[in-house]
């Protein structure tokens, strides 16, 4: 019983692995603005959702990065499994560099959800939503 028990557990952390390699290749492609890279990790159906924004379908959400208009960095300071392992949690922080203006920051928690080893949901709840809100849309091609 307990081998049965060891080979259960293993299997769960190799899942877990999988699961933290996707979301590390999505964040990375995220931050070099690679639009395949990012897309190729998304489910066709993919959600993305904030309190002021939401998206559904993979080529919507890239279309949105698309727009974009303006430089910035991000950094995530803590990824961890939930219970479920395909369930992680993030935070993380923007830095937006605007052109000849001071540097902005801008905090997040994101949920990830996974199915069938690809990002099937984000949900970023923002430190500061009315603040994103702003930012986000200054951020935007008009």
């Amino acid at each position: 019983m307990m081998v049965n028990y060891i080979k259960i557990q293993t299997s769960l952390v190799g899942k877990m692995i999988n699961n933290f390699d996707l979301i590390n290749f999505f964040v990375n492609s995220f931050i070099r603005r690679n639009f395949s890279e990012m897309a190729a990790c998304l489910a066709d159906d993919f959600i993305y959702e904030t309190e002021s924004i939401k998206t559904t379908g993979s080529k919507q959400f890239i279309k949105l990065q698309e727009k974009f208009d303006c430089n910035y960095q991000m950094t995530i300071s803590e990824l961890q499994a939930d219970k479920d392992e395909n369930i992680f949690k993030a935070k993380f922080h923007y830095q937006i560099y605007y052109p000849g203006q001071k540097i902005i920051g801008l905090d997040a928690d994101a949920t990830l959800y996974i199915a069938k080893q690809q990002i099937e949901k984000i949900v970023v709840i923002y430190e500061d939503e009315q603040k994103a809100k702003e930012i986000l849309g200054e951020m935007i091609f008009h």
